[in-house]
């Protein structure tokens, strides 16, 4: 999964993630990514650290308190 506010972001890892065989799913934000995360199980969430709405710590800290979903690792990445 790859959470990023920024269109362009997201369509670059899905691009090099789908090239390598990989089913990518995105969401625009922390909230969205949540919700997609307890509704499709990722092995993986990639996501931006500042975003509106929730940023990528707490999701992180969301994710970390579901017994679901606490296991899933976690990659940060941001860019300026």
């Amino acid at each position: 999964m790859i959470v990023d506010d920024l269109s362009a972001n997201r369509t670059l890892l899905t691009t090099l993630l789908g090239h390598q065989g990989h089913r990518v799913i995105e969401a625009a934000d922390g909230s969205e990514g949540l919700a997609a995360v307890k509704a499709e199980h990722p092995d993986l969430v990639i996501t931006d650290v500042n975003m509106p709405v929730m940023d990528g710590y707490e999701l992180v800290r969301q994710l970390r308190l579901d017994p679901a979903t606490s296991g899933i690792p976690v990659v940060f990445y941001t860019a300026h």
